[in-house]
């Protein structure tokens, strides 16, 4: 089993490359997870761990409604950058036989005066 994490803004079109992420901006935190095979799946427990650049740590685990899974083995939650610094995640995939993770980071610059 696999999982890959990614991050984009929430705009109506993705640019490439990805613009760089700034204070307040909303971004979507997302994760696909695949079988040996490549094919995607729902695994029976998926949990996003988040730690803030002030070392928060929230942890969701789903079926929740801050977890959206728009098809199958495709995960994302959005989340306000609300600090500068750098925010880490963690998204697994729990169950027996199941077994899958991906993580990721990214940096929000100091604000601008």
């Amino acid at each position: 089993m696999t999982a890959t994490t990614t991050i984009d803004p929430v705009i109506e079109a993705r640019t490439d490359p990805m613009p760089p992420v700034f204070y307040g901006q909303r971004v979507r935190i997302s994760v696909e997870f695949r079988d040996a095979d490549g094919d995607l799946f729902d695994p029976s427990i998926v949990r996003l761990s988040l730690i803030t650049p002030s070392q928060a740590e929230v942890t969701v685990q789903e079926p929740s409604d801050l977890i959206q899974a728009p098809s199958t083995g495709v995960y994302y939650r959005e989340v306000v950058l609300s600090e500068v610094g750098e925010w880490r995640w963690r998204w697994e995939s729990l169950a027996d036989g199941e077994e899958a993770a991906a993580e990721g980071r990214v940096t929000v610059p100091r604000r601008l005066a």
